[in-house]
């Protein structure tokens, strides 16, 4: 196959490769699925291009500190109905020679993605949520990853190998021209300096949703002095509501986001397929990985206890008795599944203007362990549910009463390899056209103060809010907007 020069076979460098298209490669298995791969070599960021991603029903954004993951994947060749039975690890034949090491990036890429709401047996949703599915998982029709060496590379999947190739025109045309624009530049609507209606947008929460979380507070940490429970992880939400004439949006606040919270896997998701969820945007800067693997060797950490990083005692008896019913926890799904498994001494961990305890733990697992069994394993873990986790989300259903939703639930990727990694999504929030619904939890042991969690939350809420862009809305758009979730 012979594919005339175009702008996208320039290396950064200026520099051109003999061979940067790779004959569409049917897959190790018995899928009769092909895959595409070009090398993009003006294009740094994959993210310049969300707005493409965006078009389409089903995409997510991934984005990691410098040298490490960072994709758009969009369209979907399979669905499945639960993000823990995708396909297992699947392996890129060996076609053509490849260029720079173009066939291990893409044996990286991901091949697999979704996530799944907090409740792994939650029900339809009612609320905010309503429309979306309880899990999702897709194998992605394009993905656009960033190398390390420089560029991006451009994977598309189906399986049609001449319809690929067709393909392959169109959305190297879409990129160009996003690319060669400038993304829109939306009024942030932070809370520090806000004025006007921007300032109501953004309203704190009043003394009756005070009220009600502290009270909730005050009934766990009395609950965790009951055995078996000894810690629970209590959440609330937050809404904000744009001001006549504008919308919240999702694409410029998750990179601000990114821009805000450089320690951070920033994401954004939707699943609007069928148009059932109105554009719903799902995004986030998660400080927390639930598990990453490569080959046999996992990685995680136990992250829990936060303080302001100006100041707070993150070496008090309480948080480093919260912090060590995380690392409890995780060592007790992990040890039966690993041969080896080491755990080290909590360090503190940035996160914009918090801090927390943090162990990173790491081990080898025993063989025939799934990225899949894994996050079944370990999903929700002490630092989200509580400990232990039966006792503590048993609690949760009957006192808390928030539909949760994808918040705190699993969110990530499996790679072409069977490696992979999964986040979980907190300081997170659902856009919807003129809502967002923010979450923000705190974990409760038995001598937690209702004051002290609340003002938590509180600083945990800002690092959303800050985050939040605003766009005027057209008038054609305002006519047509479906209704609004419901508070």
């Amino acid at each position: 196959m012979t594919t005339p020069p175009t702008p996208f076979h320039d290396s950064p460098t200026g520099a051109r490769h003999d061979r940067e298209q790779n004959a569409a490669q049917p897959l190790a298995d018995a899928s009769k699925m092909f895959e595409l791969s070009v090398f993009v070599g003006n294009i740094v960021d994959p993210w310049s291009c969300l707005e493409v991603a965006s078009r389409h029903p089903q995409w997510l954004a991934w984005a990691q500190p410098s040298r490490h993951a960072c994709w758009l994947a969009w369209g979907a060749t399979d669905r499945y109905e639960s993000f823990f039975r995708g396909p297992q690890a699947q392996r890129y034949s060996c076609g053509q020679e490849q260029v720079d090491g173009q066939r291990q990036e893409a044996a990286e890429a991901p091949f697999w993605v979704g996530g799944n709401a907090f409740f792994r047996d939650q029900k339809a949703f009612r609320g905010a949520w309503q429309g979306w599915p309880r899990s999702a998982g897709w194998t992605p029709r394009v993905v656009l990853l960033r190398r390390r060496r420089g560029g991006c590379l451009l994977l598309l999947r189906g399986r049609d190998a001449a319809a690929l190739e067709h393909h392959l025109a169109r959305v190297k045309q879409q990129l160009l021209t996003a690319c060669g624009g400038s993304p829109p530049q939306p009024l942030p609507a932070s809370v520090g300096g806000a004025t006007g209606a921007t300032a109501a947008v953004l309203a704190p929460p009043g003394d009756a949703a005070q009220h009600r979380y502290r009270t909730l507070v005050a009934r766990a940490a009395h609950a965790t002095t009951l055995p078996p429970l000894r810690k629970i992880v209590v959440a609330r939400a937050h809404d904000w509501r744009a001001p006549a004439g504008s919308h919240f949006d999702a694409l410029a606040s998750v990179r601000a986001l990114r821009q805000q919270q450089p320690n951070a896997t920033s994401f954004a998701l939707s699943l609007c397929g069928g148009g059932e969820v109105d554009g719903a945007v799902f995004v986030g800067a998660t400080p927390e990985r639930l598990l990453k693997l490569r080959g046999t060797a996992l990685r995680t950490h136990a992250l829990a206890a936060t303080a302001h990083a100006g100041g707070g005692n993150l070496k008090s008896p309480k948080m480093v008795h919260e912090h060590q019913l995380v690392v409890d926890g995780l060592r007790r799904d992990l040890q039966p599944l690993c041969q080896r498994l080491r755990v080290a001494p909590p360090t503190r961990l940035r996160a914009g203007t918090l801090v927390h305890l943090a162990s990173d733990i790491e081990g080898h697992l025993k063989p025939n362990i799934t990225l899949q069994q894994l996050v079944q394993t370990l999903h929700p873990s002490a630092a989200l549910g509580g400990f232990p986790r039966a006792q503590a989300l048993a609690w949760l259903r009957q006192h808390e009463r928030l539909e949760r939703g994808w918040y705190g639930g699993p969110v990530g990727y499996l790679d072409g390899d069977g490696g992979g990694e999964v986040v979980v999504a907190i300081r997170s929030a659902l856009l919807r056209h003129r809502r967002a619904r923010a979450y923000v939890g705190a974990g409760i042991v038995a001598d937690s103060s209702p004051h002290e969690e609340w003002q938590e939350t509180e600083a945990k809420l800002a690092t959303i809010a800050n985050a939040l862009c605003l766009q005027p809305q057209p008038a054609s758009a305002a006519a047509s907007a479906p209704p609004q979730f419901a508070p």
